[in-house]
């Protein structure tokens, strides 16, 4: 399984998606940073650290779910797409072991690019808040701390999971579009709800939400890949 995990990285640019991870962090540390310190009225666009953070987070996740989008449709639906899924399919090894490596450098590569999104976040937001004053407040280590555990592994690893659910949509078409798509609206349907309530009144707010996605996400993967075994594409 290692080994066809090692396979399947050979053909995906790491680097670019690091490139990419970057650019779209900095993208959001700007356009909050921008949004903090260009007040309106005398009116704060964040009332405290907490709201600049989660606004962070939010962003990030909306942003890491459209991108696990694109690496299914790299890794997985473009090999469907184009009929070369066939020479893997030809070789001595089990077809779901092979669907299941390139499933698994999907999740992991997006919870690593997620996890360094997060961290890097974090640093600059900082030291930005505590020089620029984005915000009233400082942020202290304990609150970096705490913001690494609770908030940003948790929204590593759902988003990540939740990020496989548009494998579904995409090997029913065998569509890169469809999969990218279906990205985008699941991703805009679960953080993009923000109401009355601020930042956090959106669907990934309660937690149960988004636990209940990953356990659809791992259903869905087992519906597009395990039944392909059974299947004659060749």
């Amino acid at each position: 399984m290692i080994k066809l995990m090692k396979l399947e990285k050979v053909k995906v640019n790491f680097m670019k998606y690091i490139l990419s991870s970057v650019i779209i962090t900095a993208f959001i540390i700007i356009m909050i940073a921008t949004m903090g310190i260009f007040v309106e009225d005398g009116e704060a666009a964040f009332k405290n650290v907490a709201e600049l953070l989660l606004a962070g987070d939010l962003f990030i996740r909306v942003s890491f779910t459209i991108l696990a989008g694109i690496l299914l449709a790299q890794v997985i639906i473009k090999e469907f797409e184009r009929d070369t899924i066939k020479i893997l399919f030809s070789y001595p090894i089990s077809r779901k072991k092979i669907m299941l490596a390139k499933l698994l450098v999907v999740f992991v590569l997006t919870l690593v690019l997620t996890l360094f999104s997060e961290v890097l976040f974090i640093s600059v937001i900082t030291l930005l808040n505590n020089h620029l004053q984005i915000t009233e407040d400082i942020i202290t280590f304990s609150m970096i701390k705490s913001y690494l555990i609770k908030t940003a592994l948790f929204s590593g690893v759902t988003t990540a999971c939740i990020g496989l659910i548009p494998l579904y949509f995409g090997m029913l078409k065998k569509s890169v579009i469809v999969t990218i798509t279906s990205s985008v609206v699941i991703s805009l349907f679960l953080n993009g709800n923000v109401g009355g309530d601020g930042i956090s009144s959106n669907a990934f707010s309660i937690p149960l939400v988004p636990i209940i996605l990953c356990i659809i996400s791992i259903l869905m993967a087992y519906l597009s890949f395990f039944k392909i075994d059974r299947k004659d594409i060749l």
